[in-house]
């Protein structure tokens, strides 16, 4: 199955949903082109909802982080995760783990009315 993505500016953030097998190959794709709508929209409150078909694995968890350093993305991006596979869900608390280390304004979810609270408020679940 091949990875399906859309990304769209929503105002006050860009939304970006995928569903499918999430590569490391995928990831940085998917997070170049969410990159480039930020800045084609001066829009740094990212909002990506994953379906995603299996937990990536820690190896490609601690190159995610590798990977937003290569895209330049900074603390001034605000990114919230949204995994609606609870399989997945640990993958991303990783990902989340690797970040905040790194001063990064990121959050991992499962619910998306608990992550918008936190893009938008800043208040913690």
């Amino acid at each position: 199955m091949k990875n399906k993505y859309l990304i769209s500016y929503k105002e006050d953030h860009i939304e970006a949903t995928s569903d499918g097998p999430k590569t490391l190959e995928c990831i940085i794709h998917l997070w170049s082109k969410i990159i480039d709508a930020c800045k084609e929209c001066t829009c740094f409150n990212i909002l990506n909802i994953s379906n995603s078909l299996s937990p990536i694995t820690v190896t490609e968890a601690i190159n995610h982080l590798k990977s937003f350093e290569h895209l330049q993305i900074t603390n001034d991006y605000r990114v919230v995760w949204v995994e609606l596979n609870p399989a997945c869900c640990e993958s991303n608390l990783l990902i989340e783990s690797l970040l905040l280390t790194e001063g990064m304004n990121v959050r991992a979810f499962m619910d998306i009315d608990d992550a918008r609270r936190w893009l938008f408020f800043g208040r913690s679940i």
